[in-house]
């Protein structure tokens, strides 16, 4: 292939295919990779003299709000030394990746078709390597990481990689084999329940029902996943105090997991500092350096005996609404919910059926493991999700068959 041949489908396309390889073997690279790929496709735009297409005006507002309010932040955070970094990191990024979004936006239907194709190589490649590592004992992973003994537990953030960025593939497949399409899921929900991350695979179902929901009543799926996300990021602090408040839990539950009941525990402990601080929060990148999150908490069941022990909160709340609004308070809160609303809405002004249905699953697979694994501001997560994004955004740029 000479030079001038080269065009953002294969830019794209490149990233569609070592993004899930990444995702297997290291996953913090996925970071770095989101960077290089959003950089390559605006610069390589401006290259071949194309202009930028109009941001999303709607989604640029939220991100620009929230960008400006996270560093006012700065001023009262308590994690002064890692704050600034991470803010810089995270989002001068921000802005640049939604330029790119728009970049991909305007693919012509012979790029969509390039990126389409990779998207599917990039998944089953993925794919197959989990499966030869859990049928061989971890062969290759005894190579790349000499040393260690061979666990699932090594691949925790794998599920939550792959069971993301199945879904491009699954609306490229759509428009090609309904069949195959309905095959990627269930391969899904295979790899999915084998592997460690309860809330990947839970998320990966939801998301499958909100694709069927989508397919059947769009305007209806999209008005209910816009109002319970947003609804759900605003009374997640009260959430702790009422239905899922330890005590009542251990109560009422009384053979409940130690791993469960400890997550309980670190969300009341989150929600009762939010409550401190309920209108500017702690600061930006703070949930690391809270009171007494350092402190040892032993698990007990409902007889008083201890089941487990852990931090009161280990890094972070393992709860993206619980973090958001320790972080940045109600203002920060609100921002996400408007942000995950408006993903909703626009997805569901999408105008082909299948990758309409596609989007609605992707985001309603997202975001359970938001709000139940990771850090916000992981680079790695972060990455995942600029990327998977920004694959999903091309085959829905390419004209409906319809």
């Amino acid at each position: 292939m000479r030079v001038e041949q080269v065009h953002l489908g294969h830019i794209l396309g490149t990233g569609a295919v070592v993004a899930p390889v990444l995702g297997v073997f290291a996953p913090n690279f996925l970071a770095p990779l989101a960077i290089l790929l959003v950089v390559a496709l605006i610069a390589f735009c401006r290259f071949r003299g194309q202009s930028i297409p109009p941001l999303d005006r709607s989604l640029t507002t939220v991100v620009v709000l929230t960008t400006i309010w996270s560093g006012v932040s700065l001023f009262w955070t308590i994690d002064v030394s890692g704050a600034l970094e991470k803010w810089l990191a995270v989002f001068v990024f921000a802005p640049l990746a939604l330029v790119a979004s728009a970049v991909v936006s305007r693919l012509t239907p012979d790029e969509c078709k390039t990126v389409g194709r990779a998207a599917l190589a990039g998944i089953l490649a993925g794919i197959f390597l989990i499966l030869l590592e859990v049928s061989t004992g971890g062969f290759i992973s005894r190579v790349v990481f000499p040393g260690e003994t061979f666990t699932l537990e090594l691949f925790n953030r794998l599920p939550s990689v792959l069971l993301i960025f199945i879904w491009p593939a699954v609306a490229v497949l759509w428009s090609l084999s309904r069949l195959a399409a309905v095959a990627m899921l269930g391969v899904g929900v295979g790899v999915g329940s084998m592997l460690p991350n309860e809330s990947a695979f839970a998320g990966f179902c939801i998301g499958i029902v909100a694709f069927v929901a989508g397919w059947i009543v769009p305007k209806l799926t999209r008005t209910v996943l816009a109002t319970a996300m947003a609804l759900g990021i605003l009374v997640a602090p009260v959430m702790s105090f009422t239905v899922l408040d330890p005590e009542m839990v251990r109560e009422k539950m009384p053979h409940v997991n130690p791993s469960l009941l400890h997550r309980l525990q670190i969300w009341e402990f989150t929600s009762r500092h939010i409550v401190e601080q309920p209108l500017h929060g702690w600061g930006f990148n703070s949930a690391r350096k809270i009171p007494g999150g350092n402190e040892r908490y032993l698990v007990k069941d409902i007889k008083g005996i201890t089941i487990g022990q852990g931090d009161r909160l280990p890094l972070h709340p393992h709860n993206g609404a619980l973090q958001v609004w320790l972080e940045l308070g109600f203002p920060g809160a609100l921002a996400l919910a408007g942000f995950l609303a408006l993903m909703a809405c626009r997805a569901g002004t999408i105008p082909d059926p299948g990758r309409r249905a596609a989007a609605f699953g992707m985001l309603s697979t997202i975001v359970p493991v938001w709000l139940f694994s990771f850090g916000v501001w992981q680079g790695w997560w972060l990455g995942v999700l600029i990327l998977a994004t920004l694959l999903m955004a091309v085959p829905l740029a390419a004209k409906s068959p319809e």
